[in-house]
Formats: C-alpha cells, structure tokens, sequence
C-alpha cells in the first residue's frame, strides 16, 4: 500500500532531528513499513537537505516542500504558496492510495490532494489546534483561521482522528459533526522497570518546552524552602526567567537542555517522581513514556489528563492549592504506597499506548480507507 503522509505545516525531517524526536516519530512509520509493507510518500515543509534522510529509513521517498514553492521570509507568502504544493507534487503522487496528515496544522494540503487524487484522506490530529489557540491567546485571525481548518477537515476528511475522549466531546459539540472521529491515543515503544530503591531519593524529573503552558514556574514555587532537586528536560522562551526564579527562590533545578529520543528514554529510569504541571494539554507523550518508564506520574488537574489519570490509582493529580512538597516527599519515601500506583500506571500503557495496539488501529484504518 502506497501512503502520502503531510508534514505538520513549518515541520521538515531536519527539524525533527535537531529537536531530537525524528528517531522516536520515524519508528512507527519503519515498523508500519516492515510489518504492513506499507510504502511512505513524506511531504515535509522543509527544504532539499530534507531528501538525505532517505538513505537512512526505509520504504519511505520525501518530497521537501521548498524544493517545489520558493521560500520567503514573509510567514504569510509562505502559507499562500504551501496552498500550491498539491499542484506542484500531483504527478509524483498519482500512484497513492491514501493521504494521512501528522497534524491538522497543514492538513490543507491534504484537503486539496484530496481533490486532485480523489483518493481517502485521514486526518490525524494530536491536540485540539483551535482549542488551544484559544487558550493560547491567540490573535483573532489565527483563531478564526484554526476554527475554519478544523471545520474544513471534519467535512473533507474520510476519517479524522483524535488523541481523546475529550477532544471528540468538544469537535462534536463546536463543531456538531460527529461522523468519522476516531479516538486514537499515543503510543510508546517499550516498557523499561527498574527497582524503586535505585531511583533518585531526592530529585524529580518534568520534560516538555519551556513556555506558558508548561507552568514550570508553578512547579520551581512550589519546591521552595525543599531539598528537592527539579531535572527540566526541555527548552524554550521562558528559560531565562525560570533560571533566575530558581536562583532567587534557592531551588535547585538542572536545566538539561534538549534530549533525543533516545538519551530521554533513558533516563525515566533513574527518576520515582515525574511531575507534569501544565496548564492544558493534549494526550501527552512525555506524561505516557513516563509512566512506561516506572515513574510515578504528579500531574495537574486538567480534562485530558484526567482521561489517563485516575487519582490516587495509576497516578496522582493535583490543584494548585495542594501542598505538592508535601505530596512529593510522601510517595518519594513510601515504596509500598508508590510501587502500587507505578504498576496500575504500567497497566495502563499496556492496555491503551503500546506501539503495537496502536500500529493494528493504524492498519485497519488504511484498509478500511482504501477499500
């Protein structure tokens, strides 16, 4: 089966790899590859360097975005000239069966290959884009044009997937569409234990950006006067005033920079504590490949973590009036109480996230599709 797959609009395979996730996201396309023979046609919004990256995974051709358009320093002549990229790649794409989007953000392009091909589209979403424009304060022209997005690609979309129960609830209540919405979790590739009395005593482990909607600020302000250590993987625009919180706070927090997927994975292992603070979220990787790894997940109150989340079971959650110190220095200490909620989080990734559940949904949709 051949597959077109469409970038997230302003994502190339390089981006992936300076960010350190291009070997994680690449794994499942190589195991649908290998497994399914499934043939990928990648459409990145990146430019002919993009094309080097063939040589490294197989059954997969790129087709770099600014190798067909000119790129322009002007962000909105870029997004009118993304809108001809379907005319420009017809020919080379005419042998497809199915086109797939990573995220709706450039699933316009998928929209009019649609069209051109009249072959099934799938649009598969990881968070709610116009929600969080929303909560992201954008400007009015992004909200409005994230709302007419999402609106186009549950009418043209053969089938349109979500991360959540939560996401689908509010699509089929903004958008009073219903038909074809898939919840789909994300994955993670592998179950890694390792004994609770080899974890760090005193340090706690957060990964994710550094920006608003982390709330990492939340989470240095509430380690004041501890000897808790904070490990942040991540970075951002927000890392310079994080520093200099926890220099006038006295709390000591290691910024560890940007880590691949593999150095990541890693180090789960050598944490009890996981701390999730956001202030909203999707179906969030890190919180899942947290779990997998044997951590006990603190995460804050919010509706989609809630879905994975049941307190006091596979995992706490927490208000920002909650004493967190307190609750942190409990479950670092209390092995019993901590090794229960680990293993009924392991539970839970083995039943709904593991690659391979995800890969057999993956599989029946394109047959579905296709036929």
């Amino acid at each position: 089966m051949n597959v077109i797959v469409i970038f997230t609009y302003g994502i190339s395979l390089k981006k992936w790899d300076e960010s350190g996730i291009l070997d994680r996201e690449m794994s499942f396309y190589e195991r649908m590859s290998e497994k399914y023979n499934i043939n990928y046609s990648f459409i990145t919004f990146g430019f002919e360097d993009d094309e080097s990256y063939v040589q490294r995974f197989k059954g997969v051709s790129i087709y770099p975005a600014y190798k067909y358009i000119k790129f322009s320093d002007n962000k909105y002549l870029n997004l009118f000239r993304s809108f001809l990229i379907p005319f420009k790649l017809k020919k080379q794409l005419s042998g497809n069966q199915l086109i797939k989007t990573n995220q709706l953000n450039g699933g316009w392009v998928g929209i009019i290959l649609k069209k051109l091909l009249k072959i099934p589209l799938y649009t598969r979403t990881g968070y709610n884009l116009y929600e969080f424009s929303l909560y992201n304060k954008k400007s009015s022209f992004i909200k409005l044009f994230h709302y007419l997005l999402t609106q186009a690609a549950l009418l043209f979309s053969d089938l349109y997937s979500v991360t959540s129960k939560t996401d689908r609830d509010f699509l089929e209540d903004k958008f009073k569409i219903s038909k074809n919405i898939e919840v789909i979790p994300n994955w993670v590739i592998e179950m890694v234990h390792n004994d609770f009395d080899k974890r760090y005593e005193n340090k706690i482990l957060t990964v994710g950006r550094l920006e608003k909607q982390k709330n990492i600020s939340s989470l240095i302000k509430s380690m004041q006067g501890s000897e808790i250590e904070i490990d942040i993987v991540g970075d951002g625009s927000e890392k310079y005033s994080l520093v200099q919180l926890s220099k006038m706070l006295n709390v000591k927090v290691n910024f560890l920079g940007k880590l691949n997927f593999k150095e990541l994975n890693n180090i789960y292992k050598n944490y009890r504590i996981f701390i999730l603070p956001s202030l909203f979220e999707g179906n969030p990787k890190a919180l899942l490949e947290g779990m997998s790894n044997g951590c006990l997940v603190i995460a804050a109150y919010n509706k989609n973590v809630e879905e994975i989340i049941t307190n006091n079971k596979n995992g706490i959650l927490y208000n920002p009036e909650d004493d967190l110190i307190k609750m942190v220095k409990y479950y670092l200490r209390e092995k019993e109480v901590s090794e229960k909620i680990i293993r009924n989080g392991y539970q839970t990734i083995e039943q709904h996230n593991q690659i391979e559940n995800i890969m057999e949904s993956e599989i029946f949709n394109y047959k579905n599709l296709v036929k």
